[in-house]
């Protein structure tokens, strides 16, 4: 439950001014799109979440290891490397 949640977090600053294939790596990068993680990237989706997902394929590990997430949970995934680029 999020109300039970008693860590705190560090001030994060939003920013729409670049689009998150081509932000820096030592940006925190969310998406909200779907209770499984890295969403249809295994299958037929290809949207942000899927295409954040292929740019760096470490993350798809998560997508083996974790169970469908709960309303109010969330996944954090650090050091993942993107190692190419898309266009389009």
């Amino acid at each position: 439950r999020l109300a039970a949640f008693q860590t705190l977090l560090r001030h994060q600053d939003a920013s729409s001014s670049a689009d998150m294939e081509t932000r820096p790596t030592a940006y925190m990068k969310a998406d909200f799109a779907n209770k499984y993680l890295g969403g249809g990237v295994l299958g037929f989706g290809c949207v942000q979440e899927e295409i954040m997902f292929l740019l760096a394929p470490e993350l798809l590990v998560g997508v083996l290891l974790c169970e469908p997430m709960a309303d109010g949970e969330s996944v954090e995934i650090a050091g993942a490397e993107q190692y190419n680029l898309h266009t389009g």
